[in-house]
């Protein structure tokens, strides 16, 4: 994607690229779904089968899940927090001026700091 967004004279390509990842996050996931289906097909079973049988317990399975979910879930928070130190220099709340310079570096400064937030509420 950024050699695309290069040979179409983008400014920044490399960070215009970033933009996608949700897409090609989806193209992954879709190219996996296909590679189970060919490949379970090829072996004579569904997908289904490879989740095994589901047994419900009386909702033990939902509450350990969730138990494990509270017990994991901080430290993936402070990985987040300390990967977005680490690499941007930054804290959740300076992200909104690191989006406002972006936008205007994009825009080629033609719009003013003020007129900025004004421009993203009005669309």
């Amino acid at each position: 994607m950024a050699m695309i967004l290069f040979v179409a004279h983008r400014p920044a390509p490399w960070r215009a690229a970033g933009d996608w990842w949700n897409v090609y996050g989806a193209v992954v996931d879709m190219g996996c779904l296909i590679g189970l289906r060919y490949f379970t097909r090829r072996e004579g079973i569904r997908i289904r089968d490879l989740i095994g049988q589901i047994r419900l317990r009386r909702g033990h399975d939902l509450f350990l899940g969730l138990a494990f979910f509270v017990a994991i879930f901080p430290f993936f928070m402070a990985a987040s927090y300390g990967a977005r130190r680490l690499l941007y220099s930054s804290s959740p709340q300076e992200s909104r001026a690191y989006l406002s310079t972006d936008r205007l570096a994009y825009l080629g400064n033609r719009v003013q700091p003020d007129s900025l937030a004004g421009d993203l509420v009005a669309h």
